[in-house]
C-alpha cells in the first residue's frame, strides 16, 4: 500500500505496510497484513455504532486474523504473542509525535 503525503510529484509517496484505525470513540487499533491488533478490549466498542459496550467483559489486547474471523471471534492474543508484541511496539511508535511515521504527514 502507498500513502500519500500530501506531495502528489510521482516518486514522493511513502511505502507503508500497516494502518492506524481510530474508532468514533477515539479508541485505536492498527492493521498490518492479515492482522488486526486491539490494545485494550475494554475499550474497543466504538468500532460498530449498533454493537453494545463491553461493561468490561473483554479485559486485556486482542490480536485477529480478519480473514479467518472477520467478526474479530477468536482472540489469538495468548498464542500469538510475538505478533501482538510487534504490533503493539508498531501502534506505539506510529502514535508517537516524535517518530518518524508523523513527521512525514
Amino acid at each position: 500500500m502507498r500513502v500519500s503525503n500530501g506531495n502528489h510529484k510521482q516518486g514522493n509517496a511513502h511505502p507503508r505496510d500497516s494502518l492506524v484505525l481510530k474508532s468514533g470513540n477515539g479508541d485505536l487499533a492498527i492493521r498490518q497484513s492479515q492482522w488486526k491488533y486491539i490494545p485494550n478490549l475494554s475499550l474497543a466498542n466504538g468500532w460498530e455504532s449498533h454493537k453494545s459496550k463491553t461493561d468490561g467483559k473483554l479485559k486485556g489486547p486482542g490480536l485477529y486474523i480478519l480473514a479467518h474471523y472477520p467478526g474479530e471471534t477468536e482472540n489469538l492474543v495468548n498464542t500469538r504473542r510475538d505478533v501482538a508484541t510487534r504490533l503493539a511496539g508498531l501502534l506505539k511508535k506510529e502514535m508517537n509525535p516524535d517518530s518518524e511515521v508523523r513527521q512525514r504527514f
